[in-house]
């Protein structure tokens, strides 16, 4: 009944499952540095070196057979290379949830945001500066800049951004409580100034007409709904190399919403060469891996390098000024398929060149130990699945083998059927089945099995 998703970006749903009991377990790295583990009865679909040369789609294979024939060697050098490749998948999407910040104005804020007192951003790109502009705009919120300065501060409608505390009047007579959402909310209908209110509820002041008291929590961190939004997703107060990207956007967005999150970091804090490359610099290692996570879903390919100047006496010159580096600088170079572009912005958006994305070469398969797993079977038609690190990988052939199987299921239902039942179904047969105490597999994935 668990849903998972296809190669093809779609969802499908799981049939059975399949356990297998304790067994040798495996850890299989891609090119790119994916990784997975797997027990050697497991399936995969792979193009080999002369399934790419012809033209072939490839075949399935245990991952037992993939070790055996893990490389190649070219006749004229010593030298080797992967000799199996795994299938692409396009962007997935997931449940989309409602958020709480539009996923591009996110993306700023991680890149060229602070989360302190204030939220803003710096930019000197007024496509930037609009888009968020109109997006926050629906939020009940505007952008302030101050003295002509690049900088950005997100502020709300309402008259301050302290926190909300739910006013709490009661009718001592008939005890009846009246609750308001705020303390502005109770302005609007009460006939008392915003001070005299404010003071008869922290002093829980009661007139013998009506007492008065705010709730004992807070509903809301603050009255600007961005920087509320930030707080409850644990970002207030994180500087650059402690933010990251909330599990929420990562795995509740559709694969368009995850795309402007992609952009609104690569329009900020992102960079396209001369080349057209795209790549993203921060100095938060979480963050670097949620970008990855990223690019990934959608299609493509990410990896990650690091920059460490810190042991060294090199340094930069910004405003004929030494700046020099404190923290571990990560670099991720992004690759993409060539109908996504990761930028918003015209002038990183032009210059981007998106490359040919080749296949997916399975570097190495290592013994890791002994593990219990399980097999499972897909209703998708091609038996075709995402696992960890968008890894394509194949079902169980349970399915596949159950017209052979039949005479097997039916002979041994007939030997071990219960004489005194008159249902064919009371047998010992059906209960070793069930238990997975006989199983039935084909003759070529039953090497080095008991």
């Amino acid at each position: 009944g668990t849903t998972i998703l296809t190669p093809k970006g779609e969802h499908t749903k799981v049939l059975e499952i399949y356990p297998k009991g304790i067994k040798d377990v495996y850890k299989l790295t891609t090119s790119d540095g994916r990784s997975t583990e797997c027990c050697e009865d497991h399936l995969w679909l792979t193009q080999t070196f002369e399934d790419k040369k012809r033209k072939r789609k490839g075949s399935i294979k245990s991952t037992r057979e993939i070790i055996n024939t893990l490389t190649r060697k070219f006749s004229w050098t010593k030298k080797t290379s992967p000799n199996h490749y795994l299938p692409k998948i396009s962007a997935v999407s997931f449940n989309k949830k409602q958020l709480d910040i539009p996923p591009y104005t996110l993306g700023v804020l991680l890149g060229d945001g602070h989360f302190g007192e204030g939220i803003s951003f710096a930019s000197i790109d007024k496509e930037i500066v609009n888009k968020v502009s109109d997006q926050i705009s629906n939020l009940d919120c505007r952008l302030k800049n101050i003295h002509n300065s690049i900088s950005y501060y997100i502020s709300s409608s309402s008259e301050n951004n302290k926190p909300a505390k739910k006013v709490i009047i009661t009718d001592t007579k008939t005890g009846i409580e009246t609750i308001y959402p705020r303390i502005g909310e109770a302005l609007k209908i009460l006939d008392i100034n915003r001070s005299s209110l404010h003071h008869r509820c922290m002093t829980q002041y009661n007139n013998k007409q009506f007492s008065y008291r705010f709730a004992s929590e807070a509903t809301e961190y603050s009255t600007n709904p961005i920087k509320n939004a930030i707080y409850k997703m644990g970002l207030l107060g994180k500087r650059a190399w402690e933010k990251y990207i909330p599990k929420e956007y990562l795995y509740g967005l559709e694969w368009e919403d995850r795309l402007e999150l992609l952009r609104g970091l690569m329009d900020t804090d992102g960079n396209c060469k001369t080349n057209g490359e795209a790549c993203f610099t921060t100095t938060s290692k979480l963050l670097a891996g949620d970008i990855v996570e990223i690019v990934r879903s959608l299609g493509g390919r990410a990896t990650i390098g690091t920059r460490d100047r810190t042991s060294t006496n090199r340094y930069s010159m910004i405003n004929n000024r030494e700046v020099k580096s404190k923290r571990l600088c990560y670099t991720v170079y992004i690759g993409l398929p060539e109908t996504i572009n990761p930028f918003y912005l015209s002038r990183k958006a032009s210059r981007y060149r998106s490359s040919y994305m080749h296949l997916t070469a399975i570097k190495s398969i290592e013994y890791v130990g002994k593990k219990e797993v399980q097999c499972i079977k897909i209703e998708d038609s091609e038996h075709l699945y995402i696992t960890d690190d968008y890894i394509v990988t194949h079902n169980t052939l349970s399915d596949k083998l159950e017209p052979w199987a039949k005479p097997v299921y039916d002979n041994l239902s007939y030997i071990l059927k219960d004489e005194e039942s008159p249902d064919p179904k009371d047998s010992k047969a059906e209960y070793l089945f069930e238990s997975k105490k006989i199983e039935v597999a084909p003759f070529t994935y039953l090497r080095g099995r008991s």
